[in-house]
């Protein structure tokens, strides 16, 4: 568990979103699409995936349009449309969600508060060395990042 004095603070990871943005991140995106983790054309075309598609794609999904436009494409002209695509905009749009009123920067407000909340009510529940006092710790830390949780989800946010 950090101190959270050791954190960066919501500016600081918006400036390393930002930083990375500009000059690592659109590389890595260009070599996630090379490289991916999973074939994509037989993840699209799987059954799971077909099920949660809109319900508008329905009946493309129903009678095979679907499927077989992704056979039909396959993974070289979906890694090559990616990278000319999603290269050029990953990094650009990246940079935004890092700057100073971004989406990643205004959510960091919250994650790092909930870090140092946690962190005060862990050090607060027990000074005892040891297993039970790491037991005290360690559930005091996770009962106020649920409770950080659900006061969100009860506000409408995740």
């Amino acid at each position: 568990m950090k101190n959270p004095s050791q954190y960066k603070t919501p500016s600081q990871a918006g400036a390393n979103l930002q930083a990375a943005a500009n000059s690592t991140a659109p590389g890595k995106y260009v070599q996630g699409v090379t490289n991916p983790s999973v074939d994509w054309a037989d993840a699209a075309a799987s059954d799971p995936a077909q099920a949660a598609m809109a319900a508008g794609l329905s009946a493309a999904i129903a009678d095979g349009r679907v499927k077989a436009g992704i056979q039909r494409a396959g993974n070289a002209k979906w890694a090559a449309n990616s990278k000319v695509k999603g290269g050029a905009t990953y990094g650009p749009q990246l940079s935004a969600s890092g700057a100073p009123n971004g989406a990643y920067t205004q959510g960091m407000q919250a994650v790092i508060g909930d870090m140092a909340g946690a962190y005060q009510a862990a050090k607060a529940a027990s000074t005892a060395a040891g297993y039970s006092g790491n037991m005290a710790r360690q559930n005091a830390y996770l009962n106020y990042m649920h409770e950080q949780k659900l006061a969100r989800e009860k506000a409408g946010g995740r």
